[in-house]
């Protein structure tokens, strides 16, 4: 009798397969049949472990939560504890602190640039269903994430200095988001978009030399430290504010299918954001909808475009009342978080943006429009008023919004006083400006 040897089956075997048979899919993919292949063995012997796909999701999540304090958040507080704290008082602090300062951030951009090039799948997790979301408050996830944060909290912060914690918490976000985007910039240009069908991902193809890894910390090092900003911007904050403000008259009323789109994936998110749910919220038959959409992907894509042209508009009315290129860049600051305060669902789209999979064709009157109205940045970068390649002018902008769409995530945009939105916005513009040190050293560090 022959009998078939049956591979032995784990939560942590089912989970480790998951990582590996949706991330080549770019986890647009998550059929649980692609996991059982993954594995060889049947579908119904994955029910035995995992109740659902969602289930399986979660074990991803806190797989995701465990390995990051292994290899980011316990290595850092054990490396920079055995260097000292250099922090103390008397002759020299200052410089002690800013090298302090220097060192933590380069530990802490390398730790996460190791963590995702050893663990590309998870990588790959973190931009699809991490990243850009409201930062979880529950579960292995939310520990984590408070753990790290207060490590990061303590690493900026200098003993006995009269530096608002409030200041610190800044600081201490804008360095993850920072090493976020700036690490993890080569896989985004990388990877791209999924694989074509029949074809899937393979990390080892956009793996980079040390050489190549170090530039990329060293770039996010120096703009952390010292800001993108090449010299002193005379910024009046409260004047471009005036002009840069975007009033809720402004945000104009969609038509009844885009509306309906918006206010569907405000209330049960994309994944479950269906044809037939848009539909009656728009008060149409399933029918009645395809006669303005080919399908759910088109319905989305048309809501970017729809608000991507509305905010050009108001964007180029204002850079033509503001003077410098540097008002023009505190003024996009103003823009983007005034009108997600107005119109939530900006959020929420800049979040599917990075999570979803939908090709979307941007019409190229829209494109040349676009380049017009942010030509600035470019043009700053070629006159060395702004740190950094001049043809990263796209990568830049990126940077921006990704900044604001994240602080604004630890926020209640909806519900936040225009006062307490401003001054998140302003500390974020002087962190982007100037970096953390002048920041921080103007928030008293001297005291």
């Amino acid at each position: 009798v022959i009998r078939t040897v049956r591979p032995h089956l784990s939560r942590e075997r089912i989970t480790e397969a998951a990582f590996h048979a949706w991330g080549r899919t770019h986890f647009v993919q998550t059929s649980l049949n692609l996991v059982a292949r993954e594995l060889g063995v049947t579908k119904p012997a994955l029910y035995r472990h995992f109740r659902s796909k969602d289930e399986l999701l979660h074990a991803m999540e806190a797989d995701y939560a465990t390995r990051l304090l292994d290899f980011v958040v316990r290595p850092l507080r054990a490396r920079t504890a055995a260097s000292g704290d250099a922090t103390t008082g008397g002759q020299g602090a200052d410089a002690a602190y800013e090298r302090h300062l220097e060192d933590v951030v380069r530990l802490y951009l390398s730790s996460v640039f190791a963590f995702f090039d050893e663990h590309p799948f998870h990588y790959l997790f973190y931009v699809r269903t991490i990243l850009g979301r409201r930062r979880s408050t529950t579960g292995p996830v939310g520990d984590a994430l408070r753990e790290h944060d207060a490590l990061l909290l303590q690493l900026v912060d200098r003993p006995g200095s009269a530096i608002p914690e409030e200041c610190l918490l800044t600081v201490a976000r804008y360095l993850a988001t920072s090493a976020a985007f700036w690490t993890t910039e080569h896989y985004r240009r990388s990877i791209g978009r999924p694989p074509a069908p029949g074809q899937t991902f393979e990390p080892e193809a956009v793996q980079l030399s040390r050489d190549e890894q170090q530039h990329l910390i060293e770039h996010g090092v120096r703009h952390v430290l010292h800001g993108f900003l090449a010299s002193a911007a005379d910024v009046d904050r409260e004047a471009v504010e005036r002009i840069a403000w975007i009033q809720p008259a402004e945000v104009r009323e969609r038509p009844r299918v885009l509306d309906a789109i918006t206010r569907t994936v405000l209330e049960v998110g994309y994944g479950a954001a269906t044809v037939e749910r848009i539909a009656d919220r728009a008060g149409l038959s399933k029918s009645g909808l395809y006669h303005y959409f080919r399908n759910r992907d088109h319905m989305l894509a048309e809501t970017l475009i729809d608000g991507q042209r509305h905010f050009a508009s108001l964007a180029r009315t204002r850079f033509g009342q503001l003077g410098t290129h540097a008002e023009r860049l505190y003024g996009l600051f103003v823009m983007i978080s005034s009108y997600a305060h107005h119109e939530p669902s900006a959020v929420i789209v800049e979040n599917w943006l990075r999570e979803s999979n939908i090709e979307v064709q941007i019409p190229g009157d829209h494109v040349v429009e676009l380049q017009r109205i942010y030509a600035f940045v470019s043009e700053m970068l070629v006159e060395g008023q702004l740190a950094g390649d001049p043809e990263n002018g796209f990568a830049i902008l990126t940077f921006i919004n990704f900044l604001v769409m994240q602080e604004l995530g630890n926020l209640d945009v909806r519900t936040a006083r225009p006062d307490r939105l401003v001054d998140r916005i302003r500390g974020l513009f002087h962190l982007f400006a100037d970096g953390a040190i002048p920041t921080l050293e103007s928030n008293g560090a001297d005291s």
